[in-house]
């Protein structure tokens, strides 16, 4: 195709272009400016149907008032949801109460004391720590070189603080420095055990099973002896007992020591003995069920 063939191709295009423009000729006369476009090219212009502002308002409110309901509903839901959670997770973590002695109601179940198994080399300069305090403790024998193993450690079981031969304690505080002996004079302890708290299974008291004196007078304190259950603050202060009675059994409930005596020909004598640690006070009976 020669050049002046493009041309006329090109001039072709022009007025192919200009038949597709709307007309001008009724632009400018009067109100005509609608009729330059015609057909489906024609635009119809929207038209907003008026709402009484009354209704308006009241449409508006009872929009506020559905998302106020609906947030209500949304908080409440969450808030039960949240408290079946926690109560699920509360049950999962409950500790399982273990019972001494199969003897005794279930009603009344013991927690026992954890404690790890001890190896102590005997040196006063190396005192025991009182698990979960910042109190130290030291056991005074006699003759401690029979109680060591071959070692050279004085061992002590995972739930006795003492050996068989400790005649007094020595307490301290976190510094090392000496708070005091538990008995004014020596005896026989022959258990020392901590007792938790209620509420953080922290230690707070100190149980003791100890033989004060030569109740069988042949010049020794050992187990031939009496023996009576002792109780102390966890530094070893405010030491008192709380029976002497023969005992079958011991168990600890929360917040509450429970004895069960030996059985007498006496049908009037008490079988169990509930001790309140907080408030310190021992009372008998020979049913559990009729305690509170």
């Amino acid at each position: 195709m020669s050049s002046a063939g493009h041309i006329l191709d090109a001039i072709n295009r022009i007025k192919q272009n200009r038949a597709l423009r709307a007309s001008k000729r009724q632009k400018f006369k009067g109100s005509n400016r609608e009729s330059i476009y015609s057909g489906a090219d024609q635009t119809q212009k929207v038209v907003f149907k008026k709402v009484p502002k009354e209704k308006a308002q009241a449409v508006i409110k009872k929009i506020r008032q559905d998302f106020k309901l609906k947030r209500k509903r949304d908080i409440i839901y969450t808030a039960i949801f949240s408290l079946i959670f926690i109560t699920v997770i509360i049950v999962l973590n409950l500790p399982n109460k273990n019972t001494q002695n199969s003897s005794f109601d279930n009603k009344y179940s013991s927690r026992p004391i954890e404690q790890e198994n001890t190896k102590w080399n005997g040196n006063i300069s190396e005192p025991l720590h009182i698990k979960n305090t910042d109190y130290y403790y030291i056991p005074i024998l006699h003759g401690i070189s029979g109680e060591l193993d071959e070692h050279g450690f004085y061992n002590l079981k995972h739930n006795n603080m003492v050996g068989e031969r400790t005649r007094n304690i020595l307490f301290m505080d976190k510094e090392c420095a000496v708070i005091g002996k538990l008995l004014n004079q020596d005896g026989l302890i022959y258990q020392m055990e901590v007792i938790p708290s209620i509420n953080n299974n922290l230690a707070e008291n100190i149980l003791y099973i100890i033989f004060e004196k030569d109740s069988n007078e042949d010049e020794i304190i050992n187990t031939n002896d009496r023996y009576a259950i002792y109780i102390s603050d966890i530094n070893g202060e405010n030491l008192s007992k709380i029976t002497d009675k023969p005992i079958e059994s011991l168990q600890y409930d929360t917040g509450c020591l429970i004895f069960e005596y030996y059985k007498t020909q006496n049908s009037t004598d008490s079988i169990y003995g509930i001790y309140d640690i907080k408030n310190k006070y021992l009372i008998f009976t020979n049913n559990l069920d009729s305690i509170n």
